[in-house]
C-alpha cells in the first residue's frame, strides 16, 4: 500500500487531469466516476515525457480554471519533472483493480493483460501473453 489523501477528500472539487495515455479520455472519466470534477484535461500521446514548461503550464492552466490540484497517473508520475511548479499539488492516482464475483471471463483476462502490461515493463504494441494459469477454465 500506500499512503495519500483518500479520493473522498477531493471529491467534488474541481481538478485538472495530465495523462499520457493511449486513452487519456477514460481517466478523466475514471476521475469523475470517483467524484471529481475535471475542470481542465492536459493531454499529450502515449508515453511522453513531460519537460519543465509543458507541467508548469499545464499548473498556471489549473491554477487560472480553478481546480483546486492537478491529478496524474502513476505511470505519469514517475515522468514528471521534479520538483513540480508552484500553484495546485500535483496528485498521483492509484490504479486499484476490482474484480466481481461472476465476472466475465473474457473481460476479466483483458483487466490482468492490462495489468501485467502495465507491471511487465511491456512498451509499444507488444500483446501481453496469456493471463495467469489461475484465471482459466
Amino acid at each position: 500500500g500506500g499512503s495519500g489523501a483518500p479520493v473522498a477528500t477531493w471529491r467534488g472539487r474541481r481538478v485538472a487531469a495530465l495523462a499520457a495515455l493511449g486513452w487519456p479520455e477514460g481517466f478523466a472519466r475514471s476521475l469523475a466516476r470517483a467524484g471529481l470534477r475535471v475542470g481542465l484535461r492536459r493531454f499529450a500521446r502515449d508515453h511522453h515525457r513531460w519537460t519543465p514548461a509543458e507541467l508548469a503550464e499545464a499548473c498556471a492552466a489549473a491554477r487560472r480554471a480553478g481546480c483546486a490540484a492537478v491529478v496524474t497517473t502513476e505511470k505519469d508520475a514517475a515522468r514528471l519533472p521534479m520538483p513540480p511548479p508552484a500553484g495546485p499539488p500535483v496528485l498521483v492516482a492509484r490504479l486499484v483493480l476490482a474484480l466481481r464475483p461472476g465476472a466475465d471471463r473474457r473481460r476479466l483476462e483483458h483487466a490482468l493483460a492490462c495489468v501485467s502490461a502495465l507491471g511487465g515493463g511491456r512498451t509499444g504494441n507488444r500483446r501481453p501473453g496469456p493471463p495467469p494459469p489461475s484465471t482459466r477454465r
